[in-house]
């Protein structure tokens, strides 16, 4: 992102040449970090700087002018900001819970958290398609993924027969964090007529 300061007198006459110091801090809910800006040329009335948050939420911004032993603020601060999420990275992505223990016959569902590089979770679809496997003895499984088109995921399969299976959820064979883990298949309750004497 880019901070502008447009520099201006006491008459609001835009000022177009000189050098100034500015401070410029950037607050979110309860940590902040500060820039201070030194000796910012004015170039035609202008004074751009540049700051990185990687935490999205809401900020206040404050830009304070120094001149000798005096300070003040500009005209129009503090500046509430929103930072949005970033583009979805996959090694960031997370599941929303547990794998859950399903019965042979049931549906094993999974929840994806979509996340940008930094970690934030989005509340956007992803733009592009998961896939979600499980494999038991090299046979894998595909599930079905649909976006929610909130930032989160939901992978669903029926597998009937029982054992232990390895969960992959990936986009380009890139997997999100965590991943492979196992995910477990229990025998359904017992049927007469499949019952065998040995």
């Amino acid at each position: 992102r880019t901070l502008t300061v447009r520099a201006a007198d006491v008459y609001g006459n835009v000022v177009t040449q000189g050098v100034y110091n500015y401070t410029a801090r950037l607050e979110y809910v309860t940590s902040s970090t500060s820039t201070t800006l030194v000796d910012q040329r004015v170039i035609q009335g202008w004074v751009n700087t540049t700051y990185s948050p990687t935490r999205s939420g809401s900020y206040s911004l404050s830009v304070t002018m120094i001149e000798g032993l005096f300070a003040a603020a500009t005209s129009n601060s503090p500046v509430s900001l929103a930072v949005i999420p970033g583009a979805a990275h996959v090694p960031a992505c997370t599941l929303s819970g547990p794998v859950p223990n399903v019965t042979a016959g049931g549906d094993l569902i999974v929840e994806v958290t979509t996340r940008d590089m930094f970690g934030n979770a989005r509340t956007l679809s992803p733009g592009f398609p998961f896939s979600a496997t499980l494999t038991r003895q090299l046979l894998p499984y595909t599930a079905t993924v649909t976006d929610a088109n909130n930032g989160n995921l939901k992978a669903a399969v029926m597998l009937t027969l029982s054992g232990t299976y390895s969960l992959m959820v990936s986009y380009q064979q890139v997997p999100i964090a965590g991943l492979p883990i196992p995910a477990y298949v229990l025998p359904d309750v017992v049927q007469a007529s499949r019952c065998t004497v040995v």
